[in-house]
This record gives C-alpha cells, structure tokens and sequence, in this order.
C-alpha cells in the first residue's frame, strides 16, 4: 500500500528533455510526495526520465527490505510503482522466471513491467487485486496509468489545457487530490455540476471530482499518454447481472463459500500484522469464520461503538462473534472529543462526502493501527449480495400503488425534518417510510431510486444555495441513458451502488481513513473470483427475503441463528444528537453567516441550523452535508485550505 504521484509531458523531444523542465517537475513532485506522506511513511523514491518524473510514498507490507518502489525491469526501461496489492503476483512471478525475466525482488509491484514487456498496455488483466498504477516505458515514450477493476484504489488525473512558454503541457496524476493541489499551477474551482451531485447524494459519482478539470481514472479503465495526447478507455469491460435463476441452490452456495474462502486466504498475504474488522453482522462474520482455524485463533478483531451505547451499538453482537469463532478481540468506544474526531475525518477524506461513518471508521482505523498495519473489512457484500432496503424498493413502490403520487409526494414532504433520528428503530422506519413515499410520487424507478437515496429534496437545496438548482432532477437526466426505464427495478438498484456508491462513497471513505493511519484497508468481497460470480446470479437470488440470501445461507453454517438473522444496521452515527451537542459550536462557527465557501444562503441556512439546535426540526443528515462540504473546502484538498500541503493533524 502506498501513494503515487507524478507528471508526465507532452511536447517535442527537445522542449520536455530541458533541464529547467526536469527540475521544475522533480520539485513539483517533491511537494505531491509530501502531501501524502501519511500514506507511506516508511520510504519515499522517485524516477526522472525525460518525459516523467514520477514517484511513490511506500507503506511497507510486502518484501519490507527490497520492494523499494518504483521498480523496473532488468535494463531499466520500463519503471512502475503501485498504490495496492496484487494478489496473485506469486503465480505471475513464477511464469514470468519460467518465460526467462530476471525479478530482484520479491514485491508484488514488479511483476508489472515485465507483464508489460509481454502484453504491452493490456497488461492490467492479467493482475487481480487493488491497485492504482503508473508505468514509464522511456523507449517508447508511453505513460500507462490503472486502476483496478471495481476501484478500490483511488487515481485522479488533471491536464494542463496550455503548453507552458516553452511549448510543453503537463499531465499530472496522484492517489489523493491533495497532491495535485499541491502544484500551485493547478486550479481549485468548484464545478458546479458536481457540486449539485453532492448536494443530491452527499458524494460526488463518477468521472468527474467536485474540482474543475481534475477527474477520477474510473474503474476497470486505463489512460495511455504519449508524445502529443493521451486517451482513457476500459481494459476490461464490466461484467452484466444474469437474467435467471440457478437451478442448484445447494452447489451455489457451496461455490459461493470456496469462492470467499478463496479470497479471504489469498488476501493474508503479508509481512507485517493484519487484522480483521468485526461488526457483529453478516458480512464480517463470515469473513472471519471462513479463516483457516488456526490463523482464526490468532487473529485480531476490532470493533467500535459509541458512549452511551443506542440501539444499533454493535459491541455485543461482535463480541458474541468473536467469541463463538475464538479471535483475539479488541473494542474502541468513539470518546466524547466529537469535534476533533470530525475535525480529522474531514482533513483526510480528501473530496466532499458526508457519509457519517467516516468518523468511526477513522476510529477504528486508528485503533486497530496500533497493533496492525493491514485490515480487512467486510465491504462490498451489500453492494453484490443485495443487503439493502432500496435493492428492494421496486417491491415496495408495487405495494404502494394505492398510493397517488401527488399523495405520496406530500406525505414525504410532511415527514421531511420530523421523522427522528435513526438512532432508534422507530426513527429508522420512520425515516424509511419517508423515503418509499418520495420514490412512490416519482415519474419512474431511476427518479423514484434517487429520491430515496436524497439527503433532502430539490426545494430544500434551493432554499440553501439561494439558487434554482435542481440537483435530484439533475442527476436522473444525467444517468437516464445508463439506467433506462425498460432495465429491471432491482438491476438499476444494484446496478447504481456497484458503479457509483460502492468505488465513489465506501471505498473513498475506506480508502482515505485507514490511509489516514497509515494503514492498508482490504476488501475480499471485491476480489476477482467473488465478484463475477455474485453477478452470474439473477438479482431476484440475491433478494429473496429480507435481502442478501446467498450470504445469510453460508452464514448460516458457521454461525449462530441470533447473528443471522440479526437486522441489518452498519454504522449508525448519531448525527442529530452530535450536532445539537458536541458539534454545536463547531456548526455554528463553520456555518456562521453562510459558511466560507460562498454556497449557501446565509438568512436560510441560519434559519435552518436554529430549527435543529432547538428541537423545532431534525436537519441532522442536511446540515451534516453542509458541514462536511465547509470541512473539505477547508482542508488540504480544497479551496479555503489551499497549499496546506503534509498530513493533517
């Protein structure tokens, strides 16, 4: 695991050979290498050829003495260095030996220039793992950067839309956007459009980031640059949900369990300690159940609750795990520091994302670090197996169709601000039925999918930013032609949290807080012998029952009926509670006469975080979206805190 960063330039030979050019670049990257140094702390290396100068911040875990990166092939013409692991570099290495390629190391990263040398850019499908890369090849004059299949690393890219006086225009890649905003000749003004997006989902999906010009390599896509241009395009393309249902049961599932195992087995390699996060729930559970016994037995679980417990603190039902399955069990409880916790999430997490459980993510990160250097998490089940109420929403919009939409559009709107906090099992459903009353008075499922996923409806936004910003109805228009009207219900569902929410919110928000901590974040669910196979089966599979029902069927052979059938319930932040208690003054301070980034209007916004702090109104999730984008705009990655380059404190 580490951070890469690096420019490459276009031009004539002579133009990007100078050494004026070469100096200004290494100096460049000497301040993107800085910017992220927390995501490799224990080495920094650079390579300076005559059209790129790239390097990487290694966070040691393979070959901790000799995988120095970048590495290169064995006449030094092709250099690589990777943000990742690559899990099956061990069979790839012997092929390459076999074939007659020299390796000095025994790290996973140099596999990739002597794959290349074989299969030229194409070299990406034949790796399986997390990674985000750069490869120079100096004869040839090429740049190739990936990303993995289902994005689990992150890789930003921005291009200079001028050549300098000297006639040279740059390319400039780095894991966070901290580190390209570190080059003071990048620009950092916000987009409007994918502003909007935040504003709709408290993320930002897709290419695009929130900052003018700067884009996300997507999933599963590589960009080839070379003297003049370059182009991004898919080296592998996305796998499609089955129509059918299988017509064994019991051999899917005994398929599904050894495609797991498998995974979870081959994703322990490494140097260095390795720990697992345990929820109590279905989908750690049985990450950690299918560990062989004996590394079952030694190793280390961790969890994280908050004071005062609640409803959804899942201390107990991971305790109960662990200690049905005998692991070597550690617990965090968030303490009352709110404010600083929120502080140090929003520094790190590097774009806008107002997912709350950024901050006990960074907790746990934090802790479990302490005694470990990998963690593996249970990421990705819900997004393959359909762990969530909205994968069902198609059946409840049926169910609802009684209903006339303008009803049911005003009975949402009645339910805005009043539904409680999730924190209890009422407020949930409460919340819940909101949310199937927005999607029953939508015109269709992409509209009705979105609304339900809405941090607050289109008016509301209006009223804040003082504008006709539209962002829902923006949205749909935007993802009409991926999710047409004839698709499936449930395959928009699904479809929609695999592109989008799953490499765009979770894995961001896992990638950044474990990396805040300098530790590798694993995610086994997204390994290439699980994920196609999980989209092999029809959707209507996956959502039998309550959701998830391949999952539950393995879960129910290794562990307690209790655990199984236990409710779904992830990290429930208590946000209404935080923001009208410890995060009080830190809201009003952020959003004191509008907020410093210039978004929101100011008498509305007042009037909104006067309702929340007295009782009037529950604007837990709006005004946590406000406040994380004020946080992000002041951190080392966005406008306010521009040129605050190194790790946040």
């Amino acid at each position: 695991m580490c951070g890469i960063a690096g420019l490459w330039r276009f031009g004539d030979a002579a133009a990007v050979a100078r050494d004026d050019a070469r100096e200004a670049d290494a100096a460049a990257l000497a301040r993107m290498l800085a910017a992220i140094r927390h995501r490799g702390p224990d080495d920094e290396h650079a390579f300076r050829g005559a059209r790129a100068t790239a390097g990487v911040r290694r966070l040691s875990i393979i070959d901790v003495a000799g995988g120095r990166q970048p590495l290169s092939n064995e006449d030094g013409t092709v250099w690589a260095g990777n943000n990742g692991e690559l899990y099956n570099f061990a069979g790839v290495r012997r092929g390459l030996v076999e074939r007659g390629h020299t390796l000095a190391t025994r790290s996973d990263t140099e596999i990739v220039p002597h794959l290349y040398e074989e299969q030229g850019v194409d070299f990406p499908r034949s790796i399986e793992g997390m990674f985000a890369l750069f490869l120079v090849d100096a004869e040839r004059e090429r740049l190739v950067l990936a990303r993995d299949r289902y994005g689990v690393k992150p890789l930003y890219y921005v291009v200079e839309e001028r050549a300098d006086g000297q006639g040279v225009r740059r390319l400039r890649f780095a894991s966070e956007l901290r580190a390209l905003l570190a080059d003071p000749r990048v620009p950092a003004d916000v987009a409007d459009g994918p502003f909007a997006d935040y504003l709709a989902l408290g993320w930002v999906p897709g290419e695009e980031t929130v900052l003018e010009g700067i884009r996300r390599l997507p999933a599963g896509h590589r960009l080839v640059a070379g003297e003049r241009d370059f182009r991004v395009e898919a080296y592998d393309p996305p796998g499609r949900f089955a129509v059918t249902a299988p017509e064994d049961p019991d051999a899917v599932l005994d398929e599904l369990e050894r495609r797991v195992r498998g995974a979870v087995e081959r994703q322990l390699v490494s140097d260095v300690p390795l720990g697992i996060l345990l929820s109590g729930g279905i989908d750690s559970s049985v990450l950690v159940a299918l560990l062989p016994e004996a590394v079952r037995r030694e190793s280390r679980t961790f969890c994280v609750g908050f004071a005062g417990g609640g409803a959804h603190d899942e201390r107990a039902a991971a305790r109960a795990v662990a200690a049905h399955l005998g692991t070597r069990h550690a617990e965090r409880e968030l303490d009352l520091d709110v404010d600083g916790w929120v502080a140090r999430a929003g520094a790190h997490l590097d774009e806008p994302l107002s997912d709350p459980a950024a901050v006990p993510a960074l907790a746990i990160a934090e802790a479990a670090g302490r005694e470990v250097k990998v963690l593996l998490s249970g990421t990705g089940a819900d997004e393959l197996f359909g762990g969530y109420r909205r994968h069902r929403l198609g059946r409840v919009i049926e169910r609802l169709g009684f209903v006339p939409r303008p009803l049911a559009r005003a009975g949402a709107g009645l339910l805005e601000g009043r539904a409680g906090t999730r924190r209890s099992k009422a407020g949930e459903w409460l919340v819940w039925g909101g949310k199937a009353l927005a999607a029953r008075g939508a015109a269709d499922f992409l509209a009705a999918s979105l609304a339900a996923r809405a941090i607050a409806p289109d008016a509301t936004w209006q009223a804040l930013t003082g504008g006709t910003a539209r962002p829902t109805a923006r949205l749909v228009e935007r993802l009409a032609a991926t999710f047409p009207p004839e698709l499936a219900p449930e395959h928009t569902a699904l479809g929609f949290d695999r592109r989008f929410y799953l490499p765009d919110d979770l894995l961001l928000k896992e990638d950044r807080m474990t990396m805040a901590v300098s530790v590798e974040g694993r995610v086994p669910y997204l390994d290439e012998g699980v994920v196609p196979f999980a989209d092999a089966i029809a959707p209507a599979v996956h959502l039998r029952g309550r959701g998830k029902w391949l999952l539950r069927e393995v879960a129910r052979r290794h562990l307690p009926a209790a655990i199984v059938e236990r409710p779904k319930h992830g990290f429930s932040v208590p946000v209404t509670e935080w923001l009208r208690g410890p995060l009080a003054a830190r809201l009003r301070t952020r959003l004191d006469g509008g907020g410093a980034s210039g978004r929101w209007h100011a008498s509305a916004l007042e009037r909104a975080v006067g309702e929340h702090l007295s009782g009037a109104r529950d604007h837990g999730m709006l005004l946590w979206t406000v406040l994380f984008w004020e946080e992000w705009w002041a951190s080392p990655s966005g406008p306010g805190g521009r040129g605050r380059a190194g790790r946040p404190t």
